[in-house]
């Protein structure tokens, strides 16, 4: 099902297209997909083809549709920040659509006490470092805003 809003962010017209084929005496209200070059043309509604566009919402603008997102209100901000202390490191979208600091937050709702939190912190950090998503620097600094943390 659709939500019936115009395509206003991505378009992919054939040249000339959408022209509603003037020299037909119907109205071209539909959109084809061309397979020789992945642009589109419009075309008659009646006429049946295989296919479909398929629309998904993105809550948070991640470019990863809702049902596939393991995240789907991820922290998008820039930096990752801890309890409001900017620790200066790119907050990374990572594989499944979470970030940085998604995962950060997850680790503070397990934890129980704020010693518990640190170390949360401490091994996903040294996750991240081995699979060469952040440096080492980076590892420190979000361990140092981790224990600066009133969390919780």
């Amino acid at each position: 099902m659709t939500d019936e809003q115009p395509f206003d962010d991505f378009t992919n017209w054939a040249d000339g297209e959408p022209n509603d084929h003037e020299s037909q005496n119907y109205k071209e209200d539909a959109l084809q997909l061309w397979n020789r070059d992945d642009t589109w043309n419009d075309m008659r509604r009646e006429v049946k083809l295989q296919g479909f566009v398929v629309e998904f919402e993105d809550s948070d603008g991640d470019l990863i549709p809702d049902p596939f997102d393991e995240c789907p209100y991820s922290d998008l901000a820039s930096n990752v920040i801890i309890d409001g202390c900017d620790s200066g490191v790119a907050n990374r979208l990572l594989d499944g659509g979470c970030t940085v600091s998604d995962i950060i937050a997850n680790a503070s709702l397990g934890a129980k006490n704020h010693g518990a939190f640190v170390s949360a912190v401490s091994k996903l950090t040294n996750e991240l470092k081995s699979a060469k998503l952040i440096s080492n620097r980076e590892k420190g600094k979000l361990q140092s805003c981790a224990a600066q943390a009133q969390i919780p």
